[in-house]
């Protein structure tokens, strides 16, 4: 995030003292030299085919920090 983006954003919050205002940026990105696998995890049968679906992948939600305020979803 550029420092001005979160400048506008903290000062707008400044304006409505009295709510209890927290913010967050988010960004996404695809193109990143990590990823997770969950070796236990034997995915599910395909009803269509005799594939596997899913093979290795973690459970919903599963996070790895990578550093302080970047996590690998």
């Amino acid at each position: 995030m550029k420092d001005l983006e979160v400048e506008v954003v903290g000062k707008l919050i400044e304006q409505y003292p009295q709510f209890d205002i927290k913010f967050t940026f988010v960004s996404f990105g695809e193109n990143h030299p990590y990823l997770i696998f969950d070796l236990h995890q034997n995915g599910v049968s395909s009803r269509f085919s005799s594939s596997v679906k899913g093979k290795f992948t973690p459970s919903r939600g599963t996070n790895l920090m990578l550093e302080s305020g970047v996590c690998l979803l």
